[in-house]
């Protein structure tokens, strides 16, 4: 056989076979490359029939292709003589035959079976003792704690029967499947030694952590421990779902063919992840095992030690008893327990990451896990018990501080009891939890023993020793919460009295506040003063509000009163009770009694301010209807039926604001009612002007005619109408009565009126006297002298006996003149011109003016013709203001003038009262100056009916009660008094265009 295969590499390939015809020697060249050399001799031959002049290139590439079967031949030889000489040296066979592979990738069938006969049985022999070599270092390095080195000589037998594998199975699903998890192997191996560097710098750093008792940085270190740990588990668990994948592959293969042996690629490669099923204390996740117990062990006795010592501190710290407040502190015992508890945690979290290291078919191994948590455990629960403590302490000192700053609501707004309820129920809360704190605290003690009792007989039942006894911490909390569960009853006690306080309080402050309430709002009722204000609607509305607040507040008076119900009866009420509490309690009983009887009261006070209300109300119906009445009467220019209306108004709303005081309406009223006067003024004013001017007229036409008296009555009538809306006198009129005036009192006694009561018999003596001159004129023109001279004596007595009461009566005094001119003709001569000269003189002495005045008209009358008289009758009437001279040319036009200036002024100021004013003297200085100006009376009418009237209608509702107050006093006959006030009434100028004030102050001025 072996001589055969040697001749087989001996014997030359046929060159022209056939094969490729490319044209291309670069193909040969490939094959070549490739290990192809029968595939290549097959292309030169053909490449040759084709290319006979390429044969040089040819030739080449043929004598490489001898040389490289030259090598072969050479190999061959050194295996032949390898399996004859070295029978057991397998390793060297297979190396030998991987080089003949290599130079043919295509022999002979014959060739083919040879080698792998020779590879399979020298690859049984020798990798069965590389698996075991491998197997037995790997775990030899595990053992010596070199676990990378153990993971990766594990890993060196995964080259194992590969390359057989892969070409058995090339191009199938199997072997994509297989590659991408051999890829994902060699990934992992390759995360897997780069952690080592972290894994070790994060378990001396934990480790040291431990041993220093470090707390702070024990933890810091954890969290590193924490990440390599998981990083380390997903790593560990990819080998171990890797080998039962390959596992699985390898078994779906035996199922089809049942003569397959574990001599191949998966079944090795399974092994060196999972180690041998009857014997798992080998391989890559045998040894990441063992590197985590081996790590994590150290770290878990460490922590213990730590735990311990810690443990024995606090218990040690417990036994010093601080107090504060009669609250036992330790803060930094509890802070040490709590750090305690945090160790715990992290030493639960420690051995709890066994977990992410599991695989479903394949765990960690964990006998220490049961003992060290059920240490950790019970460490914990008392650690956590103290520490609880520390808390509540902690917490009810919180509280207790956020109790005693706690809002207390207003005591004066506590209708709704909107603030009061969220207080109540937080004081209530706090009671609560104070009284169930020390219930809590009582079951807590007994809950700790029973823990104690508990745990010793689990540990017990198990066979398992506590890791911590923590006897020292049980007995010091076990004293503390015995003083833990007093201070809360306590403290529920002084709150459930701090609330009835409240509630006390709150009825105390309820019931001063309605008793002033009660007081403050009978005021506005004001029955015992009829001068001062009264605001029954305003009583009307408090009392009612007031007793609407007054019934909300004992409903909510009586709803604070329920909570002190819900208190419970011990210890408040009884065992031992509490005298702060029953007695709020009983005082609250007795305002809510007081407040129900004010509210009776307050009913009371409320029909009578109903009363008033209703007759202000009926006063004010009243006072609106005169209002409209003298709106309506206005209307219709019934002038003085308004203004009495009006004033009855005013009176009516003067009546209401008596009953029922109310600024608005007295603002409102004052403002209407002032404002319908002035407009009744400004109405009627328009036809006072012209009434005025009608009567001027026909007086001014009177006076010239003579008659005097018709002339007055017309100018006394003027001024009373011009009175009517005005205050100040009208100039005109004043100056014509003042000639009327001036003519009439020359003329007084000039004639006997026929009101007169002499009338009759003063009439019958100058009838007598008259009929005596007549008489004895006539016999003296029959020439009976003596006859004549005793009628005219005779008529001469009569006369006496006239001027005697009427020394200045015209008739009587023209008649003795005659009588003295028929009887002394040569006398009368010189007696007229002696009267005519007296009375030159005495005209100018207002004692005689009337007498003189009267003697010039008598003697006119006997002789209009005597030289000088009439003349001077008229300087007389000048100079006495009987007459006006006719305006000089110089002052018609000074008079045209003025007037111009003046409509000027009205007609670019007709809005300012000074420039009318100012106007007004112009027209009045127009009028002076020519009485007969028809321009400046015109002009002087529209200034006056645009500037209205100035009379005052009605006054206001305070000035209105000052005046009748005034008027009251002068009746009684307190002049001073009514002095007083009308003084005060007289400082506001305004009132001085009132005719009724202008009308008291003349009587009280006329009393002083």
């Amino acid at each position: 056989m072996l001589f055969i295969f040697v001749s087989l590499w001996t014997t030359a390939v046929p060159l022209f076979a056939g094969g490729r015809n490319d044209k291309n020697l670069s193909a040969a060249d490939e094959l070549i490359e490739q290990g192809k050399l029968n595939e290549a001799l097959r292309f030169l031959e053909a490449y040759t029939t084709t290319h006979p002049d390429d044969f040089d290139n040819v030739q080449k590439r043929i004598d490489r292709i001898f040389r490289l079967r030259k090598e072969y031949k050479n190999f061959a030889e050194e295996l032949i003589k390898t399996i004859e000489k070295e029978p057991l040296n397998d390793e060297k066979k297979l190396n030998l035959i991987a080089q003949l592979e290599s130079y043919e990738k295509d022999p002979t069938k014959t060739e083919q079976a040879f080698i792998r006969e020779t590879k399979f049985a020298a690859q049984f022999t020798y990798y069965r003792a590389m698996f075991e070599n491998i197997m037995a270092e790997g775990i030899k390095l595990n053992e010596e704690a070199r676990f990378a080195d153990s993971i990766r000589r594990f890993s060196d037998g995964f080259v194992l029967y590969k390359n057989d594998f892969y070409d058995d199975f090339e191009g199938t699903e199997l072997l994509n499947q297989v590659d991408l998890s051999v890829e994902g192997l060699y990934t992992a191996l390759a995360d897997y030694n780069a952690l080592q560097s972290s894994w070790d710098a994060a378990f001396k750093k934990f480790n040291k952590a431990l041993a220093e008792f470090d707390i702070d940085d024990s933890f810091s270190a954890y969290k590193e421990v924490e990440a390599v740990l998981q990083k380390h588990a997903v790593l560990r668990n990819t080998f171990a779902e890797t080998g039962f994948r390959f596992r699985d592959f390898f078994r779906e293969l035996q199922e089809k063919d049942s003569q397959l042996t574990d001599a191949s690629f998966l079944p090795f490669a399974y092994r060196f992840l999972l180690g041998r099923e009857t014997n798992q204390s080998m391989g890559i996740v045998w040894g990441m095992d063992r590197q985590w117990e081996v790590h994590c062990a150290e770290s878990r006795t460490l922590l213990a030690a730590m735990i311990e010592h810690l443990s024995s501190e606090a218990a040690s710290r417990l036994t010093m008893r601080q107090s504060m407040r009669g609250t036992f502190v330790f803060s930094d015992t509890f802070r040490l327990l709590r750090n305690i508890k945090d160790i715990d945690d992290l030493g639960i979290s420690f051995i709890g990451l066994y977990e992410a290291a599991d695989h479903p078919a394949r765990s960690l191994p964990r006998d220490f896990f049961d003992a060290y948590n059920t240490g950790l455990t019970y460490n914990k629960l008392l650690v956590a018990d103290a520490v609880s403590l520390h808390e509540e302490t902690e917490k009810f000192k919180a509280e207790k501080q956020m109790f005693e700053k706690l809002a207390v609501p207003p005591l004066q707004q506590l209708s709704t009891n909107e603030g009061a309820i969220p207080y109540s129920e937080s004081v209530m809360d706090y009671a609560q939890k104070r009284f169930s704190g020390a219930q809590s605290a009582a079951e807590r003690i007994t809950f700790l023993a029973n823990a104690k009792r508990n745990m010793a007989a689990s540990a017990a039942a198990d066979s398992v020793q506590p890791v911590f006894t923590w006897e020292s911490l049980y007995t010091t909390l076990e004293k503390e919460l015995h003083s833990f569960a007093a201070e809360q009853a306590a403290e529920g006690t002084r709150s459930w009295e701090a609330l009835s306080s409240f509630v006390a309080a709150s009825s105390g402050i309820l019931k001063e506040r309605y008793d002033e309430s009660y007081k403050k709002h009978s005021l506005l009722l004001n029955e015992a003063d009829s001068s001062g204000p009264s605001y029954p609607d305003k009583a009307l509305k408090s009392f009612t509000q007031l007793k609407a607040d007054l019934t909300k507040d004992i409903a909510a008076l009586q709803v604070r009163f329920s909570w002190l119900d819900r208190a419970p009866e011990s210890p408040l009420r009884e065992n031992p009770g509490s005298d702060l509490f029953n007695e709020n309690y009983a005082r609250i009983i007795a305002d809510t009694a007081y407040l129900k009887s004010l509210s009776l009261s307050i009913d009371e006070r409320n029909k009578a301010a109903q009363k008033y209300v209703f007759l202000a109300q009926q006063a004010k119906n009243e006072a609106d209807f005169r209002y409209e009445k003298a709106l309506s009467e206005l209307q219709h220019e019934n002038f003085d039926n308004s203004r009495e209306d009006l004033q009855i108004a005013r009176n009516k709303y003067n009546e209401y604001l008596m009953y029922q005081e109310d600024d608005v309406v007295r603002r409102e009223t004052d403002k209407k009612l002032e404002a319908l006067g002035l407009e009744i003024v400004r109405l009627e004013n328009k036809r006072v002007v012209q009434d005025v001017r009608l009567l001027l007229t026909e007086a001014r036409t009177l006076y010239y005619s003579g008659d005097f008296e018709v002339a007055e009555r017309l100018i006394i009538q003027a001024e009373g109408r011009w009175a009517v809306t005005n205050v100040e006198p009208n100039i005109e009129v004043s100056n014509l009565k003042t000639m009327i005036g001036n003519a009439l009192s020359v003329r007084t006694g000039r004639t006997i009126p026929i009101t007169d009561p002499l009338y009759p018999e003063m009439s019958q003596t100058l009838n007598a006297a008259y009929q005596y001159f007549e008489q004895g004129k006539n016999l003296l023109k029959t020439g009976s002298r003596d006859e004549a001279m005793n009628n005219l004596n005779a008529a001469r007595e009569k006369i006496k006996d006239i001027q005697v009461l009427y020394p200045l009566n015209q008739e009587a005094n023209l008649l003795a003149l005659r009588i003295t001119q028929l009887s002394d003709p040569a006398g009368f001569a010189e007696l007229f011109k002696q009267r005519y000269n007296n009375a030159l003189k005495e005209y100018r002495q207002p004692a005689t003016v009337n007498r003189a005045y009267a003697d010039l008209k008598d003697l006119y009358e006997i002789n209009p013709a005597y030289p000088g008289l009439k003349k001077r009758i008229y300087d007389v009437e000048v100079e006495l203001g009987i007459i006006v001279p006719p305006p000089t040319p110089r002052q018609i036009a000074r008079s045209k003038q003025l007037v111009a200036e003046a409509s000027a002024l009205f007609e670019s100021s007709s809005r300012n009262e000074l420039a009318l004013n100012s106007a007004l003297a112009k027209l009045a200085d127009a009028i002076s100056l020519n009485p007969q100006n028809s321009d400046a009376m015109v002009l002087i009418d529209r200034i006056k009916t645009s500037m209205g009237g100035q009379s005052l209608v009605v006054l206001t509702a305070e000035k209105e009660l000052l005046y009748q107050q005034a008027v009251q006093e002068l009746a009684k006959g307190n002049t001073i008094t009514a002095a007083a006030l009308v003084a005060d009434l007289w400082k506001d100028r305004k009132l001085r265009n009132s005719a009724k004030i202008i009308d008291l102050k003349r009587k009280v001025d006329s009393l002083l």
